[in-house]
């Protein structure tokens, strides 16, 4: 699945209206990490002196292993304002594809990390026994360059 922007058919200040549906096996390659087929990209594509300007909405599901179970977890990410700008210059072919652009965005927006049950997995319970316990409360905490501080001030 591509993304592209014909650069030719946005001269004299006309733009490119994007109402795509990608399939989710085009961002990544990961048995941890899916996204259903259905990832909508909607918005716009124009020049601006000598850029392209894309502006875009991103709308998508990951599908993540929770931390604690390991049941599949589904984590909405949405990208409202998304922008991408390139001059016209580094386009070689004035066919710009911009799907690795919207990849990225989509996999810096999705956690590490996933919880089932809003954060409140029903295995947590069993599991308590390995987590680390408020370490605050039970050692005693050494700074070694607070004393750097008073002597500072004299």
């Amino acid at each position: 699945m591509q993304l592209k922007i014909f650069i030719d058919r946005l001269k004299q200040g006309k733009e490119v209206i994007i109402e795509e549906t990608l399939k989710g096996a085009c961002l990544v390659d990961d048995p941890e990490l899916t996204f259903p087929p259905n990832v909508e990209v909607s918005g716009r594509a124009y020049l601006a002196n000598a850029y392209l300007v894309v502006r875009l909405e991103l709308q998508a599901t990951a599908i993540l292993p929770c931390k604690i179970c390991n049941a599949n977890v589904p984590v909405a990410i949405s990208i409202k304002n998304f922008h991408h700008i390139k001059p016209i210059a580094k386009i070689p072919s004035s066919v710009y594809d911009c799907l690795e652009e919207v990849r990225q965005a989509i996999l810096l927006e999705t956690p590490n990390f996933a919880e089932c049950r809003q954060g409140n997995c029903l295995e947590r319970k069993a599991l308590g026994r390995y987590f680390a316990k408020d370490m605050s409360k039970s050692q005693k905490v050494h700074h070694p360059f607070a004393q750097m501080d008073d002597a500072d001030k004299k």
